[in-house]
């Protein structure tokens, strides 16, 4: 009674706040939902939409989902919910998702049970910024979290399912996802890598099926996103602002890489998820190029 209790006050008070507060990056997730079988990533056509609910954009710009086309279903549900709704609905279920998997995570590395993991993590700023925001890196956490359990227990086809929610931002999991695919070489566990690809084209040809120009309008956005000269708030990001070279922001992504590699080498043969893998995922959020402080939640 006491959590339905606290779970309704928080829904109310999200849904209040929704359009009270300028646009948060809630709001391309639904436009993006309600454009799907249109344009989700057309600049004219978000922009239109998001003034619908919020008064305060800047001139000429917009909230776009960034995320590849495969990320799109799991948003469609927005899709038949106002923006008040979607927003508290969002809040929920992502708090829902981080307290589950604080306490998962408490119980690979600790045989005691305990719920406390599952309240700490609402300490931990990441957490507040991106319930705050509404970001999908919720999804990310869920999809480490249910890879690492599956993995253990040798539940190969769960473990590879689970990476359609961990590539919904790949550039943020880049090193995890190339040790990842060394360490399936190596075990010759390809039930994971086929239920991975799997679960990635079901995904895709549901996008497909609800636009079947979604692809080239992704590309079309990426090929936008190359002119930007935004700075990110990260390592390479600073490493821009301070030289005024964009190039130096890809630095730290390059060099985590070689040292993935040469991390992978020095311990293939003793290989642990729960140690090894928690170092790798650790260092692929901190070299990440496109990577805000939202994403962090990984380091959970």
């Amino acid at each position: 009674i006491l959590l339905a209790l606290v779970l309704g006050l928080i829904y109310v008070g999200a849904e209040i706040s929704a359009l009270a507060r300028p646009a948060q990056d809630m709001a391309a997730y639904w436009t993006a939902a309600h454009l799907i079988r249109q344009n989700p990533y057309s600049l004219p056509l978000v922009r239109q939409m998001e003034l619908a609910i919020h008064a305060r954009i800047p001139e000429g710009s917009a909230l776009i989902m960034r995320n590849p086309p495969w990320a799109l279903p799991f948003v469609l549900p927005l899709r038949w919910m106002s923006f008040p709704a979607a927003y508290a609905f969002w809040t929920i279920l992502s708090a829902a998702i981080i307290g589950g998997c604080g306490r998962q995570l408490w119980r690979l590395y600790s045989p005691r049970p305990s719920l406390k993991p599952a309240f700490i993590c609402f300490l931990f700023g990441p957490t507040l910024l991106l319930l705050n925001l509404g970001q999908t890196t919720a999804f990310v956490l869920l999809g480490v979290t249910v890879f690492w359990y599956a993995v253990q227990r040798r539940r190969d086809c769960l473990a590879g399912s689970m990476l359609l929610l961990v590539v919904i931002k790949p550039q943020v999991v880049l090193l995890f996802l190339l040790v990842l695919a060394l360490w399936i070489v190596r075990t010759r566990r390809w039930t994971i890598l086929i239920a991975g690809a799997l679960s990635v084209g079901a995904s895709c040809l549901l996008a497909v099926w609800l636009n079947p120009n979604v692809f080239r309008q992704y590309l079309q956005l990426v090929h936008q996103l190359r002119y930007e000269n935004a700075y990110y708030r990260n390592i390479g990001g600073l490493l821009y602002l301070a030289t005024g070279r964009h190039w130096l922001a890809f630095v730290p992504q390059i060099a985590g890489a070689f040292w993935a590699l040469a991390y992978w080498r020095r311990h293939r043969e003793r290989w642990d998820w729960n140690t090894d893998g928690a170092l790798i995922l650790l260092v692929s959020v901190a070299c990440s190029y496109y990577g805000f402080g939202y994403d962090e939640i990984l380091a959970l």
